[in-house]
């Protein structure tokens, strides 16, 4: 099948919190398509370094920063509007009608046609859905869109947001109905989506995939081999925006109590916060009295996470829930040992004894006990950080992944032909 236009949401692009969406765009532009991103409002600033490398011409990117001054936003919803009039002027006028019957406030239906409009403002042949949050909000337009839709599901929206109760759920199930696709993480994830009534014939599961040419050990040091960078410390590392569900807590119990047992470890927290998560985990790091022992480093780009990595001994993912976590994924690439909890779908991608240890969540004392085998055993750690780099490399490359999800887009279109020029919208 020749090249397709897929048309990508997600929140902010680049973004390199959510680098993997990059990496995503790029296998899909590699491979011969064009990709149009609609970058609705993101999470925060974008680092120059990413802005320099997405200048393909076979990618579109049409920013809808809320942050943007007043002036900009009127001049981009225009510039939206006008598209969208000239493709598709009855999905337009539809649109409009139903956030009008929604909205009697003029500004948060200005608000909403701000963010909607850019995804009706090409022609594609694959509408692709980042994120399963966004699309129970954007039912009015999912009820326009005539081309295959797919939607990604990441972990929490489908093993936490449901206990919010019956609107959620509701919500789930409309996106369920039209979806043609729903995109799941892992096969544990995709069983919770049936659980919440989604079709077996709609499912589908592959991981976002890590890039294995870029997430590679450092070339002076073998997989899994002694950090270094202190004097006989073991250096471990977590990656994770600072949230609750991430299980940090526990960990950092873990590594107090291997503190007092005279472990001589140190740890390092990189990731996303907000400010009064920021300030909850400093207090614990305070009162377990590791301030020396622990660095909260926020988010980084890449490159920063890169070299967190590299600078390690040990991977830990202390979660309570994951879809399948991608930065574990991205230290067995650079030949870490993992220690991850058994939530979600990271038995999927970890085996116990072979590629790391698995333990069960909110269990600091089987945290700590994985962590001191490992402490104690270089050779271990080296064994099993060659078996964590094999086994990214053989299952969740990303251009390996971006291939599977390809070949559904194709299948999709093939299914639903189209008489004329295909579009988003009749």
């Amino acid at each position: 099948m020749s090249e397709l236009r897929v048309l990508l949401t997600t929140y902010g692009f680049p973004d390199y919190r959510q680098a993997f969406i990059e990496r995503y765009v790029l296998a899909l532009i590699a491979l011969g398509n064009d990709v149009c991103v609609v970058a609705t409002p993101g999470t925060g600033r974008v680092p120059e370094r990413n802005t320099r490398a997405f200048t393909s011409p076979r990618l579109t990117v049409v920013q809808a920063p809320w942050t943007d001054a007043r002036g900009k936003k009127v001049v981009t919803l225009l510039g939206s509007l006008i598209r969208s009039a000239r493709h598709h002027p009855r999905a337009l006028r539809k649109l409009v009608t139903a956030l009008r019957r929604r909205h009697r406030l003029r500004h948060a239906l200005l608000a909403e046609l701000y963010v909607l409009t850019p995804i009706l403002s090409r022609p594609v042949d694959v509408v692709h859905m980042g994120w399963l949050t966004a699309a129970t909000h954007w039912a009015d337009l999912m009820a326009l869109i005539d081309a295959p839709l797919v939607v990604s599901c990441h972990g929490s929206d489908l093993r936490i947001d449901p206990l919010l109760g019956d609107q959620y759920r509701q919500a789930l199930t409309a996106v369920f109905e039209r979806a043609d696709l729903v995109h799941c993480v892992s096969e544990d994830l995709a069983r919770h989506a049936l659980a919440l009534g989604l079709a077996p014939s709609k499912a589908f599961v592959c991981p976002w995939g890590v890039d294995t040419t870029y997430f590679q050990p450092a070339a002076s040091r073998e997989p899994g081999a002694r950090s270094p960078n202190g004097m006989g410390t073991v250096h471990v590392v977590s990656v994770g925006r600072l949230h609750w569900v991430k299980g940090y807590e526990f960990a950092l119990q873990a590594i107090a109590q291997l503190r007092r047992a005279g472990v001589d470890i140190d740890y390092t927290i990189v990731g996303f916060s907000e400010e009064r998560e920021l300030l909850a985990l400093l207090t614990t790091v305070r009162d377990l009295g590791l301030e020396p022992h622990v660095s909260v480093r926020g988010a980084l780009p890449p490159d920063g996470v890169l070299d967190a990595l590299r600078a390690a001994d040990i991977f830990m993912l202390p979660s309570l829930s994951e879809g399948l976590s991608i930065a574990t994924l991205e230290a067995m690439a650079v030949g870490l040992p993992v220690v991850v909890t058994d939530v979600g779908g990271m038995r999927e991608a970890v085996t116990d004894g072979v590629e790391g240890r698995v333990v069960p969540a909110r269990d600091p004392a089987a945290l700590a006990d994985a962590l001191l085998v490992l402490v104690n055993d270089a050779k271990l750690r080296a064994s099993m950080g060659e078996c964590g780099r094999r086994r990214a490399i053989d299952e969740f490359d990303s251009e390996k992944c971006a291939r599977a999800l390809l070949e559904q887009y194709q299948r999709l279109v093939r299914e639903r032909p189209r008489a004329g020029a295909r579009s988003v919208t009749s």
